[in-house]
């Protein structure tokens, strides 16, 4: 048996091979790319679909030769500036972004974390309701005037898929859940 689900830049293609699934993740971009020239970073901040669930790929990086993907999505999706407060949902949430890679947040009157408690981009903390706070994206302009503003999720769900590891949801490992990551780079050249 093979399904195939399709949407603008995705495939997932699923196969039945005896008691196991597969579930093959594609990417295709109407672009060539050259080798040495593409980045992890030009997908960071992308959106994929994975079995009808969008995530924002957060973070991507290559280390020793391991490509590992850090994706988030969640309930309610929100933008702040340093000191404001904002409301989303039924949550009330302020900020102080003290550089360019730490947030503190207060969700509805309570310190997340605790009051010294400062978060990164990518990284998730526990609220007292039980939902997640992630942190997809921190901006901070250090000159008078700049901006500083921090972008994140309340009901978050973070996976992290490195190539040749089990899949990582929520901090847990899915046993078994082996990720396997490659790429194709066509090349194109002009006789021009």
């Amino acid at each position: 048996m093979r399904k195939i689900i399709e949407n603008n830049l995705n495939r997932i293609v699923i196969t039945d091979d005896k008691e196991t699934y597969r579930y093959l993740i594609e990417n295709r971009v109407d672009r060539y790319c050259k080798i040495m020239l593409i980045k992890q970073s030009d997908i960071e901040d992308s959106e994929i679909t994975i079995l009808g669930k969008t995530y924002t790929i957060v973070e991507a990086t290559n280390s020793t030769g391991k490509i590992s993907l850090t994706l988030m999505s969640g309930v309610e999706k929100g933008t702040i500036n340093n000191d404001e407060e904002i409301t989303i949902g039924d949550y009330t949430v302020s900020a102080t972004i003290s550089s360019d890679n730490e947030v503190h947040f207060v969700v509805n009157g309570e310190d997340v974390g605790g009051p010294a408690k400062k978060m990164a981009k990518s990284s998730m903390e526990k609220l007292s309701d039980g939902n997640y706070i992630a942190v997809t994206d921190i901006t901070y302009e250090s000159y008078a005037g700049g901006l500083h503003q921090a972008t994140f999720y309340i009901g978050a769900d973070k996976l992290v898929l490195t190539d040749g590891s089990d899949i990582e949801a929520n901090a847990e490992t899915i046993d078994e859940a082996a990720v396997t990551i490659t790429s194709t780079c066509l090349l194109y050249t002009s006789d021009a």
